[in-house]
């Protein structure tokens, strides 16, 4: 960061684009926070018309979007195996009634 300006970040970590893998604040880890930015008063107009303010910096802590991530995936395959397996008990009983008439 600059001496120039103060960032705030805005927003959590996102996923880079496949486009923006290359840039400075995607290549630790692939991934992105937004950033809202504002000139000093004393910068000189002459320094801001030459330079931008940066809109994404790196993620640092990727813990717990990752947590998040895993907790999501297992919560997801618990519902299909409990799905799966109502579907399978419901054909058992289906197929039971069937060979008993």
């Amino acid at each position: 960061m600059s001496s120039k300006y103060t960032c705030n970040h805005n927003g959590s970590c996102v996923a880079c684009d496949s486009s923006e893998l290359q840039s400075e604040f995607c290549l630790a880890n692939g991934y992105k926070q937004p950033l809202t930015c504002t000139w000093l008063a004393d910068t000189p107009q002459e320094y801001k018309d030459k330079h931008q303010l940066p809109a994404f910096t790196g993620c640092d802590n990727l813990h717990d979007l990752e947590k998040r991530a895993f907790l999501r995936n297992h919560l997801t395959f618990v519902v299909l195996g409990f799905i799966a397996f109502g579907i399978y008990a419901w054909r058992r009983k289906r197929l039971y009634e069937y060979q008993s008439v």
